[in-house]
C-alpha cells in the first residue's frame, strides 16, 4: 500500500526536485503517524519498527527509478545494456527494527554483462564509474536537505571494505569479498541483510550468495572468540554507558548482547540447519529454539527483553531529546514510559530493567563466552 501511495504521488512530480520534496513530505507524515501511535501505546516496537522499515523501503523504491531516469536523461549518461543494480538493507532496516531516528545502513550491488561495457548516452561512462556515480546520486537524493528537510541519513560503513571501499560493488566482487576477505563482524552484519529494491535476477543472485556465505561450516570456538572480542571493544568505547541501565543498547545485558547471541548462533549453526537464518533478531531466536540450538527458556527471556528495550527506545526516539534521565524527565514522558512498560512506578521499572539485563548478560556468558573457552 505504501509503495502504491508513493507511486501515485510521484505521478504529479514535474522533475526530480518535485520527487525529492514529495517523498520527504510523505515520509514525514507517516513518521508522525507512527510516532503518535507509539506515544499512545497503540503499537509495540515490532509493529513500529516494521512500519518505519516499510516506509524507508517504499521511499527508496520510489526514488531509485526517478534518480536513475534523471541520471540517464538529464545528465545524458544513458543506460548500460544488460546493467542491473540492487539495494541491500542492513542493520535495523534489514531486520525491520527501525526507530524514527534510524539511519539507513545500505549496500549497493550492481552487475553488467561485458568487461568493457559502456553507457549509451551522449556522455558515456564505463560501467564501474557509471554505477558508482548513480549510487552516489541516490545517496545524495536521500540526504540532501530540500524545502521539506532531509529524508534520511545514510550509513555505508557495512559495504565491502567499509569506508575504504567503493560506494557500489560489482556482484562477483561482493561474493568474493564475503567469501574470502570479510571479518566475522561483517558476517554477523550479513545475518541482518535484506534485498529491498532492484533487478529481480540480480536480487536472486545476491540472496543465493548470502545464503552460501552464511551457511558455510565454521569453527564455533573461533566465531565465539571473535564475538567476545568485538563486544569487549564496544564496552571500552561505551565507557560509563556500559553500566547505565537506561543505555538500553550498549549496557551489558542490553540489546546489543541479544543481537550478538542471535548472530553468533546463526553463524555457528546455519551450516547444519539453514532455516535458523532470519534478518529479524527475535525471529532468528525463535528459529534457533525450534532447531534446539537455544533453550526455549533462554529464547523467551531474550525475546521478551528485546521487546521491552525496543518499546522503550521507540518512545525515547519520539519523545526525548538526548539520553533519557528519569530524574529530569517531564511527568508526561515518565507516564508514557510506565504505560508502555506496563509498570506502576519508575522504581519498579528500574528493578525490572536491572533483573532483565542480568538475565541477558548471564545468557551471553553461558552461550557465547563459554563457547569461546571450550576446547
Amino acid at each position: 500500500a505504501l509503495r502504491q501511495e508513493f507511486a501515485e504521488e510521484m505521478r504529479a512530480a514535474l522533475d526530480l526536485q518535485d520527487v525529492l520534496d514529495l517523498t520527504r513530505l510523505r515520509v514525514k507524515e507517516h513518521k508522525f503517524q507512527i510516532g503518535v501511535q507509539i506515544l499512545g501505546a497503540a503499537i509495540d516496537a515490532d509493529r513500529s519498527g516494521a512500519g518505519y522499515a516499510d516506509l524507508a523501503e517504499a521511499a527508496l523504491v520510489s526514488l531509485l527509478p526517478a534518480v536513475w531516469d534523471a541520471f540517464a536523461d538529464a545528465e545524458r549518461h544513458g543506460v548500460i545494456d544488460g546493467g542491473a543494480m540492487v539495494i541491500l538493507a542492513m542493520g535495523k532496516m534489514g531486520s525491520r527494527e527501525m526507530t524514527g531516528e534510524s539511519d539507513l545502513d545500505l549496500i549497493f550491488v550492481y552487475d553488467y554483462p561485458d568487461h568493457d561495457s559502456v553507457s549509451d548516452g551522449p556522455r558515456p561512462l564505463m560501467a564501474q564509474q557509471y554505477f558508482s556515480r548513480l549510487c552516489q546520486r541516490l545517496i545524495n537524493a536521500m540526504t540532501v536537505p530540500t524545502a521539506e528537510g532531509k529524508l534520511y541519513e545514510v550509513d555505508m560503513r557495512l559495504r565491502p571494505s567499509g569506508n575504504a571501499g567503493p560506494v557500489a560493488t560489482r556482484f562477483d566482487g561482493f561474493g568474493d569479498y564475503q567469501r574470502d576477505q570479510a571479518w566475522t563482524w561483517e558476517h554477523m552484519a550479513l545475518t541482518r541483510a535484506r534485498v529491498i529494491a532492484g533487478d529481480a535476477a540480480l536480487s536472486d543472485g545476491v540472496r543465493a550468495t548470502m545464503a552460501e556465505v552464511l551457511g558455510r561450516p565454521r569453527d564455533r570456538k573461533l566465531i565465539a572468540q571473535d564475538v567476545v572480542a568485538m563486544r569487549q571493544r564496544l564496552v571500552k568505547q561505551a565507557g560509563r554507558g556500559s553500566t547505565n541501565l537506561w543505555d538500553l543498547k550498549m549496557v551489558r545485558g542490553g540489546l546489543l548482547d541479544i543481537e550478538f547471541i542471535a548472530q553468533f548462533l546463526q553463524l555457528a549453526q546455519a551450516a547444519k540447519v539453514p532455516e535458523v537464518l532470519h534478518p529479524n533478531t527475535c525471529k532468528a531466536l525463535s528459529n534457533l529454539a525450534r532447531a534446539d540450538f537455544l533453550s526455549r527458556r533462554n529464547a523467551d527471556d531474550l525475546i521478551a527483553a528485546s521487546g521491552l528495550y525496543r518499546d522503550l527506545m521507540a518512545l525515547f526516539r519520539v519523545a526525548v531529546v538526548g539520553e533519557f534521565d528519569p530524574a529530569a524527565a517531564p511527568r508526561g514522558t515518565v507516564n508514557a514510559v510506565l504505560r508502555i512498560a506496563e509498570t506502576a512506578s519508575m522504581a519498579q521499572l528500574e528493578q525490572r530493567l536491572a533483573e532483565t539485563q542480568a538475565r541477558v548478560f548471564a545468557a551471553f556468558r553461558n552461550i557465547v563466552e563459554v563457547a569461546a573457552e571450550v576446547d
